[in-house]
């Protein structure tokens, strides 16, 4: 194999590998986006404790079920940039 296909043939490799690695990663975006979700889903719940009866519980499922995936895209997040930032 000559050297010139080998070098072709190595940065082929190197560029398909980083495009992976960058495709599979959680972006900051996902987590701001479930962060914005969950806030928007139900801005007067809280207000709204004191004086609603059993329909609370059901809203108040629905925003715990938001928080809680929201909670996993930040440690997603949190852990990616913990890696990211670990002496090589």
């Amino acid at each position: 194999m000559s050297p010139r296909l080998r070098a072709v043939l190595f940065s082929a490799v190197w560029v398909v590998a980083v495009g992976l690695l960058l495709w599979g990663q959680t972006t900051r975006e996902t987590y701001r986006d479930t962060y914005r979700v969950w806030r928007q889903t139900d801005p007067s719940l809280e207000r709204d404790a004191a004086t609603t009866g059993t329909s609370l519980a059901v809203r108040a499922d629905l925003v715990a079920a938001r928080a809680a995936k929201f909670g996993v895209d930040r440690h997603a997040i949190l852990d990616q940039h913990a890696r990211e930032s670990e002496p090589k």
